[in-house]
């Protein structure tokens, strides 16, 4: 008789209360979320042990914490299945499974927690309801093939800063490959409601994003092949909304193609790069001038590189964004408006500081976030805004600059901008300088930067 798979841990966290941890562990086709409690302060038993990884120490030596209470939770669930404490049968999207010392153990005691996977439900939205119909019209149906989250199977976690991403396929198309990205009962017991209800703003915004708002343009991501639902209860047909399943890019995201390719000394041809830059400016073009909509967060970990090397924007729920590729006048400080005037055929634009009262439409920083503001009020402030972002981003690809080194560092947080290749046009440091300049009516307009990418990659074929 096989042995069943090892269990992997997806996703590990401590709750907003700090007296539990849960843990997100996938074997094959089944998922379970594990929870150890508190018991007090004790590092010598199991309980406390483990939740002492999670209390605040010096970042330096959170990996390594993390990584042994990884290792010793696992080892207390394989233990506890080879016991017949559990059986992987019985396991339900409501099920957290319960490690603890208090009969000898480490045990695992198996709980249908209802009461919260009710709360938990009610957080969520049936596909109809994802997009807003206007007054008295029909609600707008999407069209996105729907499927179960229990046919989901995880295969690995992939990095992200909110929500469960996973590379995954689904037990009735077990030959393709998927991106599961959406949320669990795991992220709603780790939050907290108030702030899990939160969550599902930009996972909606999202479906909402790439569904109905965005024209279709070969540098956007296409609408995902599934949406992902639960039932409202065992009893009932109505689904309820927990994600979506994308097509999987072997390409992989593009800050991960750099890094791999510096770590590999196989640098980009300038060609390639040349080529790429054009994509990227032709896809933030199309979206500032088509769709009059904006990305909020463009850099190279939401780039996405299809099989025939088109580079794909990705990640729409406009939630949030990094701070290295954030212009310097989206500060929450400002506003702007048209002058009237214009410098070398460019309408001027002027910046003021806002002396109200204080200002909050976002649950994450950027709390006052100017860019549904600006694109109703000031389009081209919100396209100068997003010519910094794409500025940043050029610059990481034609420099093919590496993340930080740092492991609790994903990103480019504390590298500054600076030419060291030798083999980059004069031409081409400049203009992504000007995108990156201080002053926004410094900036390129994202039309000259579409020709501008566009005369340069003839010149140099693939």
């Amino acid at each position: 008789m096989a042995l069943p798979k090892m269990w992997t841990i997806h996703s590990i966290g401590l709750n907003d209360k700090k007296d539990t941890v849960f843990a997100l562990v996938f074997s094959g086709q089944h998922k379970v979320i594990a929870g150890v409690k508190r018991v007090g302060r004790e590092p010598h038993n199991f309980e406390d042990a483990i939740l002492s990884m999670y209390d605040d120490q010096p970042e330096g030596t959170s990996r390594d914490r993390k990584e042994h209470a990884e290792k010793t939770l696992l080892a207390a669930i394989a233990d506890s299945e080879q016991m017949r404490d559990f059986t992987r049968a019985a396991l339900r999207s409501s099920s957290v499974l319960w490690i603890s010392t208090k009969d000898g153990g480490p045990r695992a005691r198996l709980t249908e927690d209802t009461d919260a996977y009710s709360v938990f439900k009610s957080c969520l939205s049936p596909p109809h309801g994802i997009v807003a119909a206007k007054n008295g019209e029909k609600p707008i149906t999407l069209p996105n093939k729907l499927v179960p989250y229990e046919q989901i199977q995880y295969d690995r976690p992939i990095d992200s800063w909110r929500m469960t991403s996973s590379k995954a396929s689904i037990s009735s198309q077990p030959e393709a490959d998927f991106v599961y990205k959406g949320v669990t009962f795991y992220q709603f017991l780790v939050m907290g409601v108030d702030k899990f209800r939160a969550e599902m703003t930009p996972c909606y915004r999202e479906i909402q994003m790439v569904n109905y708002h965005l024209k279709k343009h070969p540098g956007i991501i296409p609408p995902a092949e599934y949406l992902v639902y639960v039932l409202a209860s065992e009893d009932s047909s109505v689904q309820l909304v927990v994600g979506s399943l994308y097509t999987w890019l072997e390409g992989g995201a593009l800050g991960d193609f750099i890094d791999k390719s510096v770590r590999e000394n196989r640098p980009i041809s300038l060609a390639r790069r040349a080529e790429w830059c054009h994509q990227l400016c032709s896809a933030v073009a199309d979206l500032h001038y088509r769709s009059r909509a904006w990305h909020q967060d463009i850099k190279p970990g939401n780039i996405l590189i299809d099989n025939t090397n088109q580079l794909k924007l990705c990640d729409w729920e406009q939630w949030g964004g990094a701070q290295f590729v954030r212009a310097p006048e989206v500060n929450q400080e400002l506003d702007v408006q048209e002058t009237g005037e214009t410098v070398n055929g460019k309408m001027q634009l002027k910046y003021s500081r806002y002396e109200g009262a204080p200002r909050q439409n976002s649950a994450v920083d950027p709390y006052w976030n100017v860019y549904p503001v600006w694109i109703e009020t000031c389009p081209l402030a919100a396209e100068l805004g997003e010519v910094y972002s794409l500025g940043k981003t050029l610059w990481v690809l034609l420099e093919q600059v590496v993340r930080e080194p740092d492991p609790m560092i994903s990103d480019y947080t504390t590298i500054k901008v600076c030419w060291k290749s030798t083999d980059i046009p004069k031409s081409w440091t400049d203009i992504v300088d000007a995108a990156i300049a201080e002053d926004p009516n410094a900036r390129p307009r994202l039309s000259e930067l579409v020709s501008f990418w566009e005369q340069e990659k003839l010149g140099l074929p693939l």
